[in-house]
């Protein structure tokens, strides 16, 4: 019998080998050790550090909580090696921050902000880092030196997963539109609006419970992929040529992952509509051109959620995160050749046989690999909590095991039931993985 435990935050795991075929040589899994605290890890272009999210305490704030993004080396003991953005006088006008990732050439990160100026909603969790409600995106060196505000977007706007093209050209970021597509809110919205007493239609996204009453098929959101050149002359970010890619009719993003190996095409989480009862919360993943146009799709399971895919930096590989079932109810990390073949499983938090069993598993806050394809580290949060601020999230690092052999591969289980989505809602895609 195995020692079923919840593991602190220095113990290792060796995860039984998983039974594959192909896979550029390796066979499954060697180890899987807990490194940190953090959620939306990115390694750095030469390997050296990752930058991830890292909530905190300030007495200041007034939810109490901080999200401050770090550095760390990717050593088993996760010593952290600088907060890049605390106390910074060129923040001084934003709150929460998160989500970084790096420019191809190591000297910048761009991450987003929660503008200080607008008041949060409730009791804040939609605008945790990665849920995005009133966050900017920004730039910063990767010394946390200088910073630059990207975007500027008013009241109830919102912005999430800011990412660079390998060729380090074009900026791109996932944009919350609610504002711009319902400025008056819609004709089915309540007079005397239950959310927002007193007034008549709700401008934008309900950011919460009312969008699974009055925004079906956007319950996470309105959400679509910003794009912008971009340019570092003397030093300064410059971009130009804005532009965005909407959903095609029938489609709702989920969260747009980054750009495919050759910068020609956008991967992504988008929920089928006519597969998901006509709810926009159950993603699968597709690739599209960069006008939008899908061209591809690598997964089909309808009332299961797919999200966060990640392309190896060979691009033979894509890593993504599975669950049978809504988003945030004990997610586990998959990989699959980039045509969608040979889909194998990788993680079991929610299989009490296996050692890394957590039974308040929840979501993946994203996903990283190692420049040299051979170890990933990933956000695993773990909580009884749901519709909270909090995000207790923990790094992780798995390490491949390489072999020459060709193994029976692993498939994806069936699909099961799904339950009523509304019930629910906060666990959903980290609140929107969210």
């Amino acid at each position: 019998m195995k020692n079923k435990r919840k593991f602190g935050l220095t113990s290792v795991i060796i995860v039984t080998v998983l039974i594959v075929t192909g896979f550029s040589g390796c066979i499954g899994v060697k180890s899987l050790e807990v490194i940190g605290e953090g959620a939306f890890p990115k390694w750095s272009p030469d390997g050296s550090l990752i930058a991830f999210t890292k909530e905190g305490v300030n007495s200041k704030d007034p939810h109490g909580i901080d999200y401050q993004i770090y550095t760390m080396s990717p050593q088993p003991d996760g010593s952290i090696i600088n907060c890049l953005t605390l106390n910074k006088s060129a923040l001084s006008n934003t709150r929460w921050r998160g989500q970084p990732y790096w420019h191809p050439s190591g000297e910048y990160i761009v991450f987003t902000a929660e503008t200080a100026e607008f008041e949060r909603q409730g009791i804040g969790t939609s605008t945790r880092p990665g849920l995005g409600r009133n966050h900017n995106v920004w730039i910063m060196t990767s010394d946390g030196s200088e910073f630059w505000q990207i975007t500027d977007y008013p009241d109830n706007w919102g912005s999430i997963r800011p990412g660079f093209s390998h060729d380090g050209k074009t900026l791109c970021w996932n944009e919350e539109f609610s504002m711009e597509k319902y400025p008056n809110g819609k004709p089915t919205d309540p007079d005397d609006d239950p959310y927002t007493p007193g007034h008549q239609g709700h401008p934008g996204s309900y950011w919460g419970w009312g969008n699974f009453d009055y925004r079906i098929g956007e319950e996470l959101g309105a959400w679509r992929i910003k794009l912008a050149d971009i340019s570092f002359e003397n030093g300064e970010p410059e971009i130009s040529n804005i532009r965005h890619m909407d959903p095609p009719e029938g489609f709702t993003v989920i969260e747009g992952a980054g750009f495919t190996p050759n910068d020609d095409g956008f991967i992504y989480s988008y929920a089928n509509l006519a597969e998901n009862g006509g709810m926009g919360i159950w993603g699968d993943i597709y690739i599209s051109d960069l006008n939008g146009v899908l061209l591809e799709r690598l997964t089909k399971t309808p009332f299961k959620h797919d999200e966060n895919p990640e392309f190896s930096p060979d691009g033979k590989k894509i890593l993504w995160n599975h669950v049978a079932g809504n988003p945030g109810d004990g997610e586990e990390l998959w990989i699959m050749d980039t045509d969608g073949a040979n889909k194998k499983r990788l993680t079991y938090f929610t299989d009490p046989d296996h050692d890394e069993y957590d039974p308040i598993a929840r979501q993946i806050t994203e996903i990283t690999w190692s420049p040299d394809g051979k170890r990933v580290v990933f956000g695993h949060v773990s909580t009884e909590e749901r519709g909270s601020p909090h995000l207790p999230s923990a790094l992780y690092l798995l390490t491949f095991e390489y072999s020459s052999s060709n193994i029976k591969s692993v498939g994806i289980d069936k699909i099961a039931s799904s339950e009523k989505a509304k019930s629910l809602y906060f666990g959903l895609r980290n609140f929107k993985n969210q």
